[in-house]
Formats: C-alpha cells, structure tokens, sequence
C-alpha cells in the first residue's frame, strides 16, 4: 500500500511537471526577463518592492541591460550579475552612477561609457545640466553634461576625451571605470565634487545641488 501512495505521488508530479511543459512551449518557451530577476534580487534582500521607472536594454554583445526602480527611500539600481544597489534618496534630485557602461554614438562609431541618473528630478524641471569632476592621482578633469530626459529621469552619458592620447586615456579610463564601481555605502564619491542644474520649459533656474562630499547641499 506504501509503495502504490509513494507510485501515485510520483505519477502526479510528472503529470504537473508535464502540464507545466506543454504550457511553457504553449507560450513560445519564455525565458526569465530582467524584470523577474531585478524582483527576485529584491525578495532576497528583503526590500520593499519598487516602482520601474527606467530600462537599459543592451544593443550589442557585451553591452549589459540595467533597471532602476524607486522605493519611498531608496532608488534600486539591478545590475545582471544578480545583485541590487540601494541609493538613498534625497530631496531635490537623486544623482546615481550606473554599476555598468552604457553605448553612445561618437560619430559613425559607438562606444561603452559610464553614466549616471537622476530618478527623481523637482517638480517643472524640463532640462538638466551636471558638472562633475572626475580624479584618479594627481589628474583631474571636470565633464559638464546635458541631461537627456528620458520618461521620469534625466540620463546623464559621460564620453571619453582622450582616446588616443596615452597618459591621459589611462587616467580618464580608470576615473571612469571607478565611477561605474560606486557602491551607496562607499566614500568614493567625494572624489567627484560636482553641481547639478534643473531648469524649467523656460530655461529659468529651478534649483541647484552642490555636492562636495556624500552629502549635498540644494540652493532653491
């Protein structure tokens, strides 16, 4: 009688192993989407679970695809490698560096770059500007950026400026590579002093953030 239960048991479960197939190949054989990962990633760190506001789909081998999501106090930054970062948010706008290079089209030639997001801009503002200064040693240079809206953040891409020169291409590559590496707990950005700008449909000043430490500061 124990082996017919132990029998029957097994049978049932290779019937709904079986109906779950024939529903899966029904269904044109559906892969796990980044969404369903960046949702797992965020049960398993017992976060609270966040609105998707913005997507990067890779356009081509090797690019990675990123998700950004907004909680009530933090901005869930999902990286593919099976892990989210939680960038507190702040009053006045948000500025959060992406954990991967994104593509951008330098003439007839693309190429990978770090970037950073504001989720969550004031209220009115129709354009954007970041003044950032990038360090590694004794070099520095300081990049100034058009925000692009894009749905409910503005997207800052930074491009390289010394391709081709070797001292500085190494610097500026390795500045580079450390901004995409910021961590929320780590004290890296105080290396990267930098000012962020809103504007209104009319080009009139919003408001300003100042940030010379993790810390910032906003100028109405």
């Amino acid at each position: 009688m124990k082996k017919r239960h132990i029998r029957r048991a097994l049978r049932n479960i290779g019937l709904a192993a079986l109906a779950g197939l024939v529903i899966w190949c029904i269904k044109g054989f559906p892969l796990p989407t980044p969404e369903m990962d960046f949702r797992r990633d965020e049960r398993q760190a017992l976060a609270e679970r966040s609105e998707i506001i913005w997507t990067y789909e890779g356009t081509m081998r090797g690019d990675e695809d990123l998700l950004v999501g907004l909680s009530d106090t933090a901005v869930h930054v999902w990286h593919p490698n099976g892990y989210v970062l939680f960038w507190p948010r702040q009053e006045g706008g948000t500025l959060v560096p992406l954990p991967a290079e994104t593509r951008y089209q330098d003439q007839a030639i693309s190429y990978l770059g770090p970037a950073l997001l504001v989720p969550d801009p004031p209220a009115g503002a129709a354009d954007a500007r970041l003044t950032i200064t990038l360090r590694e040693n004794e070099w520095s240079e300081t990049y100034a950026v058009k925000g692009q809206p894009q749905g409910q953040v503005f997207f800052f891409q930074l491009e390289m400026r010394y391709r081709g020169d070797a001292e500085n291409d190494y610097y500026e590559s390795n500045a580079f590579r450390w901004l995409a590496y910021e961590r929320p707990e780590s004290s890296g950005f105080r290396q990267y002093p930098y000012t962020l700008e809103f504007f209104d449909a009319s080009g009139n000043p919003l408001s300003t953030i100042h940030q010379e430490g993790w810390l910032a500061e906003e100028d109405a």
